[in-house]
């Protein structure tokens, strides 16, 4: 029978040397999260807290991300930028949103279904529309401008051949200019019922 692998308990300062980090990181570490509360006992002697080490390896390993670093001051005079968090994320980030921590990602999860649900409802109540259908439509309104304007030299020839005096001219072409412009000008209300 093989004898049972039992957990050896040390101090937080320890396991803090083992990690190469502050004891007051491991404290952050516990409070955060990173390391359960598995990790965790109390020293039957004194009552102080310690860990045990190959658990909270497990944890460390599964849940510490060294891209975190802190933001100071000095950061954000230097950059220019605002405090909008506590913890900026200098390593590798979602590149699609540029999240760094799960909290932040539900946030902007929440902000893109609000934005999602604000675009279906203009788009219900008439205020959206689709873009493909809007220039499909200026190209028919525009072929309905180069098809009447191209017919108006057939339509008012003869007229203007059989005038001599200029001023005549001038008024048989601005006349047929403008009612084909009042035409165009009715083709919305003309397509919309």
């Amino acid at each position: 029978m093989a004898p049972e692998h039992t957990l050896i308990a040390e101090s937080i300062r320890s396991y803090a040397r083992h990690k190469k980090v502050s004891d007051t990181t491991i404290h952050k570490a516990r409070k955060s999260g990173v390391l359960t509360e598995r990790c965790f006992t109390t020293n039957p002697k004194n009552g102080r807290p310690m860990i045990y080490r190959e658990l909270a390896d497990l944890d460390w390993a599964a849940n510490y991300n060294p891209n975190y670093t802190r933001v100071t001051k000095a950061v954000l005079e230097d950059t220019g930028q605002t405090a909008t968090n506590h913890q900026v994320i200098t390593g590798k980030a979602n590149p699609l949103t540029g999240a760094r921590s799960l909290a932040e990602i539900k946030r902007l999860q929440g902000e893109i279904d609000l934005q999602v649900k604000a675009l279906d409802l203009k788009k219900k109540k008439g205020e959206l529309v689709n873009k493909a259908e809007v220039y499909a439509e200026l190209f028919e309104f525009g072929k309905t401008i180069r098809t009447a304007f191209q017919v108006l030299p057939d339509r008012v020839t003869d007229d203007l051949m059989a005038t001599k005096d200029r001023e005549v001219f001038h008024t048989i072409l601005s006349g047929a200019i403008t009612e084909v412009l009042e035409k165009l000008s009715t083709y919305s209300q003309e397509v919309t019922t």
